[in-house]
């Protein structure tokens, strides 16, 4: 069970680290040159199918948690998400 919480959460930091680097990388590109309209929305894309991979594998790696990590998971999902309204909402 060990090994299998240690695989799973190298797959998580494997795709969050992917999805940062898409995510900046297509951010460059957007704002350093001019793509044209269908280029810009197909690059802004890459980003969110990359993010689905990372939230998908997260949501398979709680499901391997036992209770005690999946109520310090859950609290801290309610904290983001609250820290995230109060960011979108200043």
């Amino acid at each position: 069970m060990e090994k299998l919480q240690k695989s799973g959460s190298k797959k998580i930091l494997f795709y969050s680290m992917l999805w940062a680097v898409v995510y900046i990388s297509c951010l460059l590109i957007v704002k350093k040159s001019d793509p044209s309209r269908t280029l810009g929305v197909v690059i802004s894309f890459l980003p969110t199918i990359t993010f689905g991979l990372f939230i998908y594998n997260y949501i398979k790696g709680v499901g391997v948690m036992d209770e005690v990590q999946r109520r310090i998971q859950l609290e801290a999902v309610v904290w983001a998400f609250s820290l995230g309204l109060l960011l979108m909402m200043t």
